[in-house]
């Protein structure tokens, strides 16, 4: 139960903090996190990248990997709902831009939003 009320906790500080990106060419991939990656001495390419698992839906472009760059003011709230989201296998959605400068030097697109999601959807 108190794991239920952090990650409860966790989505509304998420969802009132994130930042939001509202230009076309939004996609809103959805999934179960596999991975989280970091780097103590990395870049805004190498900020924090998560990984959904194969099967994830609506990812375009982007494949299953993100990622959010060094500078983000809420990286790490961001990052502890992911981490809380991979350990409790909540459904995650995540905000994306597929235009291309939205992505970094390898490609990946960055993660604008994350939202922790209720059940198998997140609608």
């Amino acid at each position: 139960m108190k794991l239920k009320n952090i990650i409860s906790s966790l989505l509304l500080a998420t969802s009132l903090l994130s930042t939001q990106a509202f230009a076309n060419g939004s996609i809103f991939p959805e999934g179960y996190v596999s991975k989280l990656d970091t780097w103590v001495y990395g870049s805004d390419e190498y900020g924090v990248w998560v990984t959904l698992t194969a099967g994830a839906t609506n990812t375009g472009d982007c494949g299953l990997t993100y990622y959010l760059p060094h500078t983000s003011d809420n990286k790490q709230l961001v990052y502890g709902a992911l981490l809380s989201a991979q350990v409790s296998q909540t459904r995650v959605r995540l905000q994306s831009s597929t235009d291309p400068v939205a992505k970094n030097k390898l490609g990946i697109c960055r993660a604008s939003r994350v939202t922790l999601c209720q059940g198998n959807s997140c609608s």
